[in-house]
């Protein structure tokens, strides 16, 4: 069959326009060929999930332009940080019931690169201290950087999410 779905918010997260194909196969169901609209951009994927006993689903998203603006105010980390610029990238999930137990994902930016300013002082200090710098190079240096491109990395660590981002622009490079 077919699903749509106006829309769905999974935590402050919105997902809207959710389309796909829906078959049952032995014990799985699944989702082909689903697309929907979020962060400004678009996904498109697929997943299965196991019916009979514990619940355990896999998903595998590409993600379209999503506007890195958008995701802050959404999140409401526009007082964190300011960012411009569009990511693609894809992003593989597994999981039991509740918990996630693989993830999985690459985003990278487009060619028009972005703008970052990070205006969270105790995130700057943390850097700072971190890295052996002093804050005042540490706050200018990531005070309207310019990159051209971005990569990120998306796993899980001990059930924390890691986001390794990699940032290479004009004035030199940040992660």
């Amino acid at each position: 069959g077919v699903i749509k779905v106006k829309g769905v918010k999974v935590g402050k997260l919105n997902i809207k326009d959710i389309q796909g194909k829906v078959r049952l196969k032995d014990e799985y169901l699944f989702l082909d060929f689903l697309s929907a609209q979020l962060l400004g951009g678009h996904l498109e994927g697929d997943s299965q999930i196991k019916l009979p006993g514990p619940l355990t689903c896999q998903a595998n998203f590409n993600f379209v332009d999503l506007d890195l603006d958008t995701l802050l105010k959404d999140f409401a980390l526009d007082e964190k940080a300011e960012v411009s610029g569009k990511v693609s990238g894809s992003l593989k999930l597994q999981g039991r019931m509740q918990n996630v137990e693989i993830l999985d994902g690459n985003l990278s930016s487009g060619k028009d690169g972005g703008n970052l300013t990070i205006k969270d002082t105790r995130f700057l200090q943390n850097i700072a201290r971190s890295s052996g710098q002093a804050l005042d190079l540490v706050v200018e240096s990531f005070k309207n950087y310019r990159y051209n491109t971005a990569i990120t990395t998306i796993s899980l660590q001990e059930n924390n999410i890691i986001f390794l981002i990699k940032l290479d622009g004009s004035s030199g490079k940040r992660s």
